[in-house]
């Protein structure tokens, strides 16, 4: 039996910038997806783990 993993990826907007949260199973791609988040070059980052 295949599973297809899944990020769920929730966007919350606020007066002061952005809060973005990645969840997700293990190898489900979150890594990949922050990491081109973080490549756009207009957006400013600041991670926690």
């Amino acid at each position: 039996m295949e599973y297809m993993q899944i990020v769920y990826v929730r966007v919350i907007c606020l007066k002061q910038g952005i809060i973005v949260l990645l969840n997700g199973t293990s190898s489900s791609g979150k890594t990949s997806i922050s990491i081109e988040l973080m490549n756009q070059k207009e957006i400013l980052f600041i991670i926690y783990q």
